[in-house]
């Protein structure tokens, strides 16, 4: 995954949607299928439906697989890969609880997903980190407690007695 990706807060990160490949868990012949869903990101989950319009209606998603808990987004290639696409338009999305092993249409398009991505997973991890920031009142209550608690300390230690 790239790591030294800076997103720029400002702005929205890219809207990023289409058509993948998704590799099926083993079906009962022992043997790996893929199946066309579309994918697409909504905030900082990544989420798929059958088709398009599914997710225009506002149909629960099949699944979505919020982005902070992935720890890898990788180019990769399959074995068993359909006819029309090329061993190397996969990719890999792995979190702690799942991997999506994914098949864009060309390897350009899986690595705009890949790019996109990782873009978007550090910039809702940027969000998340600017949002636990402190607001202004918060920070001059913490400042007010922090000077009260410094003016008991000094005046402790200048010898002097100090009663509430």
């Amino acid at each position: 995954m790239a790591t030294d990706i800076e997103p720029n807060l400002n702005k929205p990160p890219p809207h990023l949607e289409g058509y993948l490949l998704k590799q099926n868990p083993r079906s009962r012949l022992g043997r790996r299928g893929w199946k066309s869903y579309f994918f697409f990101v909504r905030k900082d989950k990544l989420l798929y439906h059958l088709k398009q319009e599914d997710a225009y209606s506002g149909q629960k998603p099949i699944f979505s697989i919020p982005l902070p808990t992935v720890t890898s987004i990788t180019e990769c290639e399959f074995d068993g890969v359909p006819k029309k696409h090329h061993i190397n338009c996969g990719f890999s999305v792995v979190s702690h609880s799942v991997t999506l092993n994914l098949l864009a249409e060309s390897s350009e398009d899986a690595r705009k997903w890949v790019r996109d991505l990782c873009y978007v997973k550090s910039y809702w991890s940027k969000m998340e980190v600017r949002s636990t920031v402190l607001s202004v009142e918060q920070e001059k209550e913490l400042l007010r407690i922090a000077l009260e608690e410094e003016k008991k300390y000094s005046r402790v230690t200048r010898g002097t007695v100090w009663s509430p």
